[in-house]
């Protein structure tokens, strides 16, 4: 038990790379962009509670592990390597981010063959369609460290301790986003919160202003 507590203590993660992927997320928020996310195993709950957490507070994220039709007709059909990129086809566009959880980042190999190569093709795609790419990665980070745009990589090779961390950044982003969301003008010209649908007028459009609720200097600190 102390080992584990102690290893936790010892972690050490790029903090540049964690506001990076903040601004990131926050600028596609910003402009309209929609976010993708993915993982296998551990990565595939984390992406799924991540989009969940983005959702809640109006972001356009769509976690690519949470419809098992789709993923088992694509695996049946098409095979495992393609289950993300064939989701992101037709959907995912130039100014798109996509967000990709592994524990060894595609490098190293199973009984099934090498790791994660359904997320390094969705990385491929993402990268060919002029999008973003953020990866959360243990040990070297392997592939996608090479690729992304955006990478933290969590110095550990325990399996646990790097999903688990990988929980804990990603509500330390959402912590991050809530502090600064961009504000909504509805059509009449009321500022409207994020979790609403309608303005009190009863219209449902709306923009996003320039200025933002909280200051992003501050929150990056």
């Amino acid at each position: 038990m102390d080992g584990y507590l102690n290893e936790i203590k010892q972690l050490e993660v790029d903090k540049k790379q964690i506001v990076k992927a903040f601004d990131l997320i926050y600028e596609a928020w910003a402009s309209y962009k929609n976010i993708f996310i993915c993982g296998n195993g551990g990565g595939a709950s984390v992406s799924s509670h991540f989009a969940t957490d983005l959702i809640k507070l109006g972001v356009p994220a769509y976690s690519l592990d949470d419809n098992p039709s789709t993923i088992t007709m694509i695996t049946n059909d098409s095979g495992w390597d393609k289950v993300y990129e064939e989701q992101l086809n037709g959907k995912f566009w130039q100014g798109d981010v996509l967000v990709c959880f592994s524990v060894h980042g595609g490098k190293g190999k199973e009984k099934a063959g090498r790791w994660s190569q359904n997320l390094l093709r969705a990385v491929d795609y993402a990268r060919s369609q002029g999008g973003k790419v953020i990866g959360f990665v243990g040990h070297d980070g392997g592939e996608i460290k090479k690729l992304a745009d955006v990478c933290v990589d969590i110095k550990s090779e325990s399996t646990p301790i790097i999903e688990g961390f990988q929980s804990l950044l990603t509500h330390l982003i959402v912590k991050l986003l809530s502090g600064c969301q961009p504000t909504r003008l509805c059509e009449c010209g009321k500022i409207r919160q994020c979790s609403k649908v309608y303005c009190d007028c009863g219209k449902s459009g709306y923009r996003y202003q320039l200025g933002i609720v909280g200051n992003v200097e501050d929150l990056r600190k």
